[in-house]
């Protein structure tokens, strides 16, 4: 799987409560377009690779996304991409 997809697992009926954790994503891709400092060009070619390689890696897994917008792709501290929904 691609590091901009949470692995999963499928779970039955628990009888505690169940807690999903993820890494924290520093803002979405939205934000960070209207933030200062601007994105560098080189930024922006590495955020779209991360996003291709990511949606290809969900459609290789059968997956189709269905509303990918600049609110539903999230970003680290250090530009790396995170899809979410």
């Amino acid at each position: 799987p691609s590091s901009s997809m949470n692995p999963s697992a499928t779970m039955g009926p628990v009888e505690r409560p169940l807690y999903l954790l993820r890494q924290h994503a520093h803002a979405s891709l939205s934000d960070r377009l209207a933030s200062r400092p601007f994105l560098t060009l080189i930024e922006k070619n590495w955020i779209t690779f991360q996003l291709l390689n990511a949606l290809q890696s969900l459609h290789d897994a059968g997956v189709c996304h269905g509303h990918l917008t600049t609110e539903n792709v999230l970003l680290t501290s250090w530009n790396w991409v995170m899809i979410s929904d």
